[in-house]
């Protein structure tokens, strides 16, 4: 017991170093604020407090709100805040702790410390979530309450204790508000529930297993729900609304930018050709195989297949591109455009790859473990390369780093640079929706902003700005809802005087 305490701190240890050293890396070669979606998570976090309107309806209706309620005590200080440095507080201890799990879930299953340290070891040394530990979204978090779900509903599967499914049906409901990806876990997860709960031994009180593990495990949901209702008077508006992926997936699809929309075929490849550039070639082989032993050993014991529930982000992704749902580019698959975007959606499929991993080398010879370690280093050589041998760049890399050229705008910079240096005070008129990566690039406490969330100021200001506002920032093609607003608007060019323009934005100041 003694030993294994010592293996699991030092797992914990291993895997806080390793990120620690990701994070600097990031830190120093300004990676870490890279995607736009961690600006805006960041600046998400920050408005619960900061802002003219504070609360918690500043979380919004899409994104879910797990990780910007547990960034709030970060974003708090400044420095955190801009540096990007409080999305990473959260991020990596989401990864330190999926490390463990990894090494628990396959060591309860194969009773191989060394094969668990192996799986361990294919998810701390990909390259892909190594970098996206470093930044504030939502992919590390989920992939800890995910892990966290399985591997207890796996111990209740096996050792029928009641406490592990509590514990299970907890993690479970944190997946559900982190990220959409969680409810199909937690569909998945019931029927696995229900199944081993039919199966047992013990067939009385099945029905009350089930029902504590739907009530607490989708408690998360019906928070949702309600949140949804109380605050936009519906349930649904987070799948419906204005801003909902829906609403942005239907934009793409009249533009012919969404082929994966009802074609299965393509949606299969396109999800599949992500986990491969996510996972490496030879993590994606040596998970295949895993799986196949896997099933193989364990077809017939059914409380054993708990693992299998690593695998729904396959099948929800598929369907969520098959629906329009979703939208993943890149350049071999069309639509053909020369970015990659969304791609880093593969990595959640690592927690698979690293369990199969771990349980297909478990309880082999000495050199097959070997072997297996050379090819994880290997592969993450591989990711690394283009940092170290720069004309490998267009064969080999990683994708996560890739996925964040389309997120980098350079007017963006410019503009936000334009307004941080020349602020002199008052209201800044500007639409979140568009243009949060800028607001959070300005430096700016945001309770300067007019936006979306500032309900009593935001509607006035569209019509007459000059009431509360001294800067107007908007789209130089006029497409964002300041820009549309102020298009025609007389106000604009009596009161206000033109300051800054590029390509992408302009930003007048009140004369």
């Amino acid at each position: 017991m003694k030993r294994f305490l010592k293996l699991e701190n030092g797992i914990l240890v291993f895997a806080s170093i390793i990120s620690c050293i990701a994070i600097t890396i990031s830190y120093r070669t300004g990676m870490l604020l890279a995607y736009n979606d961690a600006t805006a998570h960041l600046n998400t976090a920050r408005r619960i407090f900061d802002s003219l309107t504070p609360g918690f309806v500043q979380i919004g209706s899409v994104w879910l709100p797990l990780l910007h309620i547990l960034e709030v005590p970060f974003v708090a200080n400044d420095f955190l805040w801009q540096s990007g440095l409080a999305g990473s507080i959260v991020s990596a201890i989401s990864f330190v702790l999926s490390a463990l799990l990894i090494y628990k879930l396959v060591y309860f299953i194969a009773k191989d410390k060394l094969a668990a340290c192996i799986g361990s070891l294919a998810f701390i040394f990909n390259a892909n979530i190594l970098y996206l530990q470093t930044t504030a979204m939502f992919e590390p978090l989920l992939l800890l309450t995910a892990l966290a779900t399985v591997y207890f509903l796996t111990k209740w599967a096996v050792n029928s204790k009641l406490q592990s499914l509590i514990i299970g049906a907890f993690f479970a409901m944190l997946a559900t508000l982190t990220r959409y990806d969680g409810w199909a876990l937690f569909l998945a997860s019931s029927i696995f529930v229900a199944l081993i709960s039919h199966l047992g031994q013990k067939k009385k009180g099945k029905e009350g297993l089930l029902l504590i593990f739907l009530v607490l495990a989708g408690f998360g949901i019906v928070l949702w729900l309600l949140y949804n209702l109380m605050i936009f008077s519906d349930p649904l508006y987070f799948q419906h609304g204005e801003f909902s992926a829906a609403a942005q997936q239907a934009v793409l699809a009249s533009r012919g930018q969404l082929p994966t929309s009802h074609n299965i075929i393509l949606s299969l490849e396109t999800y599949s050709l992500t986990t491969l550039l996510n996972l490496g070639f030879f993590g994606t082989m040596l998970m295949v195989l895993g799986i196949l032993v896997f099933l193989t050993r364990n077809f017939r014991k059914v409380s054993n297949l708990g693992p299998l529930l690593l695998l729904v982000p396959f099948v929800f992704n598929i369907f969520a591109l098959y629906f329009g749902q979703s939208v993943i580019w890149m350049p071999m698959l069309p639509p053909y455009f020369q970015t990659y975007f969304n791609a880093r959606y593969g990595i959640l499929m690592l927690p698979a790859c690293a369990f199969f991993i771990g349980y297909l080398i478990a309880n082999q010879k000495l050199w097959l473990k070997v072997i297996i370690v050379t090819l994880i280093i290997a592969q993450g050589f591989v990711f690394i390369s283009p940092l170290v041998i720069p004309s490998l760049k267009g064969y080999t890399g990683m994708v996560t780093l890739k996925d964040t050229v389309s997120s980098v705008n350079q007017d963006t910079v410019f503009a936000s640079s334009y307004l941080h240096d020349h602020y002199s005070g008052g209201l800044i008129l500007v639409s979140t929706a568009s243009s949060d990566s800028f607001i959070f690039r300005a430096g700016l406490h945001l309770n300067n902003y007019i936006t979306e969330g500032t309900a009593p100021y935001w509607k006035e200001s569209l019509i007459n700005p000059s009431r509360y506002a001294r800067w107007i920032v908007f789209f130089q093609n006029y497409t964002d809802r300041v820009g549309k607003s102020m298009k025609n608007s007389s106000i604009l060019k009596k009161q206000f005087a033109l300051v800054y323009t590029n390509k992408t934005y302009q930003i007048w100041k009140l004369k």
